[in-house]
């Protein structure tokens, strides 16, 4: 028996994180497509969703296309949930989806008791979803992550490949919950002259599309070493064309002369 894990693994937390998971309800009309076609229509989704792993929908049974569920012989093996058994792969005019749907029965002593019956869809297996009439990429949203940008007031300095990248006193502060603060310098304060573009390109569903950037420096190249969101979504609008260095790529991110990553940031 064939055990399937789905791709929901966040990018790390914060270490003193708690570990959260809970059911929600969502107002949203949400519909997945396989290719062209619906396979899930419904504005009784429920999202089981935690800060230690992506958010997953579960649809009511009636809400999902039977006559494109196959049985599968497989095993999904979900965060928090464990092991399920009744699992199907979604065929659709040629397109398969293999074990990309899942539905179990719960204890009812359990934070996703409500989830009995429902039927789990992998994001990932599937060409398009939509909440009301907006796609969605990448992974659902999750309700409880919270995404504020703040104007910065002290000196952000970036030090890699034996040079100083970029120094700015007017960084934005991005900070999501639960997530180490990140921090986005305008291109004036950045040296570009070190920085080429990436072929590299990422979505994100909070922030939009992100570019990659390598440094070049007599040292060597340091690849994929920073991003940008060159037209984010509105929400996102301050953080466009702003450049922001994995603190885990470079020598140092300093503020105010303190390594920050002392600090694990």
């Amino acid at each position: 028996m064939r055990v399937v894990a789905p791709k929901v693994t966040l990018q790390p937390r914060m270490a003193d994180a708690p570990r959260l998971v809970n059911v929600l309800a969502t107002p949203k009309r949400v519909r997945a497509y396989l290719g062209a076609r619906l396979v899930a229509d419904s504005r009784a989704v429920l999202t089981l969703r935690s800060n230690h792993f992506l958010p997953i929908y579960f649809f009511p049974a009636g809400d999902v296309d039977p006559s494109l569920l196959k049985p599968s012989e497989a095993i999904v093996d979900l965060p928090e949930l464990g092991r399920i058994d009744r699992v199907w792969d979604v065929v659709s005019d040629g397109e398969e989806a293999t074990a990309a749907a899942w539905s179990g029965d719960f204890p009812p002593d359990t934070p996703w008791a409500a989830l009995s019956g429902y039927i789990g869809l992998e994001f990932r297996a599937f060409s398009r979803w939509m909440e009301e009439g907006e796609e969605v990429f990448v992974h659902p949203r999750d309700p409880y992550a919270r995404i504020e940008i703040l104007d910065g007031d002290e000196r952000i300095d970036v030090e890699a490949g034996g040079i100083l990248a970029a120094s700015s006193a007017r960084p934005r502060l991005v900070i999501e919950t639960h997530l180490p603060v990140r921090y986005y310098l305008p291109k004036a304060d950045v040296r570009m002259d070190h920085l080429t573009p990436s072929a590299l390109r990422t979505r994100c569903p909070y922030k939009g599309e992100a570019s990659y950037w390598n440094l070049v420096t007599e040292k060597g190249t340091i690849e994929n070493i920073a991003w940008s969101y060159e037209t984010p979504i509105p929400e996102m609008s301050r953080i466009g064309g702003m450049i922001c260095f994995y603190a885990d790529r470079v020598d140092a991110i300093r503020r105010n002369g303190v390594n920050l990553s002392v600090f694990g940031i």
